[in-house]
């Protein structure tokens, strides 16, 4: 390694500080070991720690990494996984099965053979769990003509996401004639 003598300029209190806590002679090392450390060269420094706001970042990015290869791990074969994630989830659409490399009939068949809710709407089918089928069933029961503002505060993350898909298939609507919503 060649070495060579540079001149910078520092505010004359400030190196004084440093030379100070540095002592005279480590001065330069540590300085060589910064400027590695900024360049992002190894060379003996210390590599430099993320801010604790990037830190939560990765953290956040890393679990939603693993529910995603929990996601994709259930979708490549319609095991034990999928019906882990059915539980998790609540539903599955089956345009989440088709952006795996499963078979949707041979899925849904799997799901239906299992007890499990298969409804087929407009958009395609949905593979429901039944303990959340339920869940719904009775709270849109209680609710009875309660607009859907209120039934949105009323149900869980999970069931109201299967209210929206139901809805979306046009397998649920309000009657007017019943008052109340139907889930055909």
């Amino acid at each position: 390694m060649v070495r060579r003598i540079v001149t910078i300029s520092i505010d004359a209190e400030l190196w004084e500080r440093f030379k100070a806590k540095a002592g005279p002679r480590n001065a330069s090392r540590i300085i060589e070991k910064l400027i590695r450390r900024w360049l992002g060269e190894a060379g003996g420094a210390e590599k430099p720690q993320p801010a604790p706001v990037l830190e939560e970042r990765l953290r956040t990015l890393e679990r939603r990494l693993e529910q995603l290869a929990v996601q994709v791990k259930a979708m490549q074969a319609p095991g034990e996984d999928a019906f882990v994630l059915l539980k998790q989830q609540g539903l599955i659409p089956e345009w989440e099965v088709l952006r795996s490399d499963i078979d949707p009939d041979d899925f849904f068949i799997e799901v239906a053979k299992r007890g499990y809710i298969v409804h087929a709407g407009a958009k395609g089918r949905i593979a429901i769990h039944p303990d959340l089928y339920d869940s719904l069933l009775s709270k849109l029961e209680e609710l009875g003509a309660a607009p859907e503002t209120q039934i949105k505060g009323r149900l869980t993350k999970n069931e109201y996401k299967l209210f929206n898909a139901l809805k979306e298939a046009k397998l649920l609507f309000y009657s007017v004639q019943h008052g109340k919503w139907i889930i055909i």
